[in-house]
């Protein structure tokens, strides 16, 4: 006997508990912004404005890779002091993996809501495990209901924005995908390919 929605829905959640959200060990990488206010005419001006951009790069670079090893370590309460000051400023990765920790309870009290706010600044604006790790959250419906359309559109956005050097990640986005697509409609997996052309990432 085929089995009924709500049985496939479990069953799907259920092959997909295996996968594990991204923590990001990338640093991060300024846009180009800071022109606003520079004379152009001066070359002082320029320079200034240059070094303290490079100064301001270099200060946020450290605080990642700070945050990082003392996630690593084990100490989440120092890695939390050190991203949420990023993530508040719009670092997407830093976004990520606050998320992370939230979703995990890492430093903080179990958050799936909190988890999916920050998870979602970052895939908004273009960061593959973030789109990866909020797919897995509307499978789930962990922090939102849940949405195989959604998470379907996220896993296929994750899948194209993962570098030719992550070909293992992109794949196991791509298995999820695949997998969460045998529980869908064709019209629900065609709605979910349309939004995902669709999509922009924002600044």
């Amino acid at each position: 006997m085929p089995a009924t929605g709500s049985q496939r829905r479990r069953t799907t959640s259920t092959a997909l508990s295996a996968l594990v959200a991204v923590w990001l060990i990338a640093p991060f990488v300024v846009g180009i912004a800071l022109a606003q206010g520079v004379d152009q005419n001066s070359s002082n001006s320029y320079r200034f404005n240059d070094a303290a951009r490079s100064l301001a790069e270099t200060e946020r670079n450290n605080d990642f890779d700070k945050a990082v090893k003392a996630y690593e370590r084990g100490d989440y309460p120092a890695a939390l002091r050190l991203l949420r000051p990023l993530a508040q400023k719009g670092n997407a990765e830093a976004q990520n993996n606050l998320g992370l920790m939230y979703a995990m309870g890492r430093g903080v009290p179990q958050d799936y809501a909190a988890a999916e706010r920050w998870y979602h600044m970052a895939a908004d604006k273009g960061v593959a495990s973030a789109q990866n790790n909020l797919g897995v959250m509307y499978t789930g419906g962990q922090g939102v209901k849940q949405d195989y359309i959604q998470a379907y559109m996220w896993f296929t956005l994750a899948a194209s924005s993962f570098t030719g050097s992550e070909a293992e990640q992109r794949s196991k986005v791509v298995k999820n995908r695949d997998a969460l697509a045998a529980d869908m409609t064709q019209a629900e997996i065609a709605e979910a390919q349309k939004l995902a052309r669709e999509w922009k990432p924002t600044r």
